[in-house]
């Protein structure tokens, strides 16, 4: 049981990582694109 919540702990933080940095890519990128529209645009 112990292992098992081992597991499933690290699963999470693993799993949080991901998101926050796909989070993060996707601000980047919006901004990158709202850059390129603003740029654009004048």
């Amino acid at each position: 049981m112990f292992s098992a919540q081992k597991t499933s702990r690290v699963e999470r933080c693993s799993y949080f990582i991901h998101t926050s940095m796909a989070h993060c890519v996707e601000i980047c990128s919006r901004s990158i694109i709202n850059a390129h529209n603003m740029h654009a645009t004048t």
